[in-house]
């Protein structure tokens, strides 16, 4: 390791990485999301987005809850609980 530069695991590379792939996306939704603002608990069209773009990333355990409120369960490949 040269003097100045940071060392990381390659895991938290591989989400780097993955972070920095998808900014353009993760910035253009949150456009959108403020050029269509809605008011407290009444964020259907804000609900429907993000369980769109999470179904799109491939999280499939979606439940809604209170009205326009989601819970999301991301499933790892690894084994275990955290």
């Amino acid at each position: 390791m040269t003097q100045g530069s940071i060392s990381t695991p390659a895991s938290t590379g591989s989400l780097l990485r993955l972070a920095n792939d998808g900014i353009d996306q993760l910035v253009a939704v949150r456009r959108d999301l403020h050029a269509h603002p809605e008011l407290g608990f009444e964020e259907v069209r804000t609900s429907a987005l993000v369980a769109a773009q999470l179904a799109e990333w491939g999280v499939s355990d979606v439940t809604p809850l209170g009205g326009t409120g989601l819970v999301a369960t991301v499933h790892g490949s690894r084994p275990g609980t955290r």
